[in-house]
């Protein structure tokens, strides 16, 4: 900005990211357009984002110290996964660094039982659920807990830690169940789900603005092979119009009631008679302008041509990624 014959800097706020995957290398392509500068933490050298980020310090998220250090001089600290422990966050609000999703926010994506229970009282509808902890089950209450689920098959799950298929087993019957949950360590907790019934994954993304502003885009299916995300078309062929709109209004509840600022995105199993919702990942344009805030009107998303697939495998969830047999939702990286 040029002011008589002086020249003055306008500053750009500084985005904290913890965690180099590729979600973090796809924010910085977005970055550089909007002049936004980003900061890294990486968890090694040769992270995706560590690749094309300049200013990348290499170090533990789990590290108080280490974490706090980095983040000093930050405007606004987000993440490209959900492990930062809860305690580091807030206590980096507590210092004034703004964490997007916040503490609050994050946890229903750290935390299984926690997003299930919340959507629970958001009359949000999902597979029916029970909790069970890994030592003193016994094969009668294993029982106890499928029948009031439906029977076998169900979905176990550890509450908190499992990723890209970690952590998730689908069961044919009690002497399976009881073998995931003899072989967990004493004190990890379970979600027991019964298996729904699906004939394609649908996800709705929106992003949010810590004002309040929400954009939503086109309801889009995706197709999982071995457990990863392969194929992603926009917007989801053949989708009825109110469902697609049942969708995003679904995933504009969400984020509004768990206070989420930045992008989500609700995955949804679409049933034989439905939909069921589940999950998040994002746009990275969307994601910085809500994590400074940058009010802006409307546009139009971009997306490409709606081509035919073929069918997919749906997930169900509440905010955590879920693995590849074909019932459980994943982040696509």
């Amino acid at each position: 900005m040029r002011a008589g014959n002086k020249v003055s800097a306008v500053s750009s706020p500084i985005v904290g990211v913890v965690g180099a995957g590729q979600l973090a290398r796809m924010m910085q392509q977005a970055a550089i357009g909007l002049g936004v500068p980003l900061r890294l933490l990486a968890e090694a050298a040769d992270g995706a984002a560590a690749q094309v980020i300049v200013d990348t310090t290499v170090g533990d998220y789990t590290d108080w110290d280490t974490l706090s250090s980095w983040a000093k001089g930050a405007h606004v600290v987000t993440f490209d996964h959900e492990h930062v422990p809860t305690e580091h966050l807030q206590r980096l609000m507590a210092d004034g660094i703004a964490c997007r999703p916040g503490p609050a926010a994050l946890i229903h994506a750290q935390d299984k039982a926690v997003m299930r229970k919340r959507l629970a009282q958001l009359d949000v509808a999902q597979p029916r659920f029970r909790l069970l902890d890994s030592f003193g089950q016994g094969a009668a209450n294993v029982s106890s807990v499928a029948e009031s689920l439906g029977g076998f098959p169900l979905v176990l799950k550890t509450t908190r830690g499992g990723y890209d298929g970690k952590g998730v087993w689908l069961v044919a019957d009690e002497a399976q169940a009881e073998a995931v949950l003899a072989q967990a360590p004493r004190g990890v907790q379970f979600l027991a789900e019964e298996r729904v019934d699906f004939s394609r994954e649908l996800s709705a993304l929106v992003a949010r603005s810590p004002s309040g502003q929400v954009a939503a885009y086109p309801v889009v299916e995706s197709v999982q092979r071995d457990g990863v995300c392969v194929e992603v078309t926009a917007p989801a062929p053949d989708l009825d119009p109110q469902l697609a709109v049942t969708a995003q209004q679904t995933a504009m509840r969400i984020a509004a009631e768990l206070g989420v600022d930045g992008v989500l995105a609700v995955e949804l199993f679409q049933t034989r008679d439905g939909a069921r919702s589940g999950q998040r990942a994002g746009d990275a344009t969307a994601q910085h302008r809500t994590l400074v805030d940058r009010r802006r009107r409307h546009q139009p998303v971009r997306e490409p041509p709606a081509r035919r697939s073929r069918p997919a495998a749906g997930l169900s969830g509440g905010a955590q990624p879920m693995d590849g047999d074909g019932q459980h939702p994943r982040r696509c990286r």
